[in-house]
């Protein structure tokens, strides 16, 4: 039995990674020459969306670095869950998710009724607009918080090392692309 364990572990972290790779491949070929942010984040919450089976993604940036006040500056769903409204005040979720983002830590919930940084009053909140369950990546630079890329399920679900590793990896990518991008057109 522990043999077949091992097997199986093996194959599922080699399909994981294959499955990363596709995608993180996807996501260079189509914003190798983009340079419009809403393109960029057009492509790349929806691309990571899909891979994952994520219910939404969504990108929000800082009004000013470190500023609570975050705008969405991009979101995707798949249809079945709502978009986020346009602004939000991040210390809404609460200070100890606020200080976990402002330390650049990604905050990973497989359910926001149990998280141990969650209060009640937050989980409650965030069940509101059917994120159950998410993985948030902040994009801390120069010691502050300008962005976060967000990933969200309707339903509780264990997120996977793998899951979490490309979440992050796309976040940076998005990050560059966007900065890349600015600093073409200007």
């Amino acid at each position: 039995v522990v043999q077949w364990c091992g097997v199986v572990t093996d194959l599922t972290e080699q399909v994981a990674a294959k499955q990363r790779l596709q995608l993180l491949q996807q996501l260079n070929e189509a914003l190798r020459d983009e340079l419009s942010a809403d393109a960029i984040l057009s492509t790349t919450t929806e691309l990571l969306g899909r891979a994952l089976g994520a219910s939404r993604v969504c990108y929000a940036e800082a009004q000013e670095p470190g500023d609570d006040l975050m705008s969405i500056a991009h979101g995707w769903t798949d249809g079945t869950t709502s978009a986020l409204p346009p602004r939000l005040r991040h210390s809404s979720l609460g200070q100890a998710v606020v200080d976990h983002h402002r330390r650049g830590l990604t905050l990973v919930a497989d359910n926001v009724v149990e998280h141990p940084l969650m209060s009640p009053e937050v989980a409650a909140a965030c069940q509101s607009v059917e994120y159950a369950a998410g993985v948030d990546v902040p994009l801390v630079k120069e010691g502050r918080l300008v962005a976060f890329l967000s990933v969200h399920q309707s339903s509780p679900r264990k997120w996977t090392p793998h899951e979490v590793g490309l979440i992050e990896e796309v976040a940076e990518r998005t990050w560059a692309a966007l900065e890349r991008g600015r600093a073409e057109q200007d």
